[in-house]
């Protein structure tokens, strides 16, 4: 199996999808998931929980501009 294939099933496994639905995210949301697991390994392998998010309905519009346009 490719690396690229492994990636697809390393990804649907972690976000509880099938491969299939992986592959029909596109490369910017793959490439935020790969980002955000990667960073999370760097980090010590924790990742934040969900809870811990910012609401997004406490960020101005700059900053939510700032957050998914780059």
């Amino acid at each position: 199996m490719s690396p690229e294939r492994r990636l697809v099933f390393s990804i649907g496994e972690r976000l509880g999808m099938s491969a299939a639905a992986v592959d029909r995210m596109s490369a910017r949301e793959v490439q935020g998931w790969v980002d955000y697991f990667s960073d999370a390994g760097q980090a010590g392998g924790q990742v934040p929980a969900p809870d811990s998010a910012v609401p997004l309905a406490s960020m101005s519009k700059a900053a939510l501009r700032a957050a998914f346009h780059k």
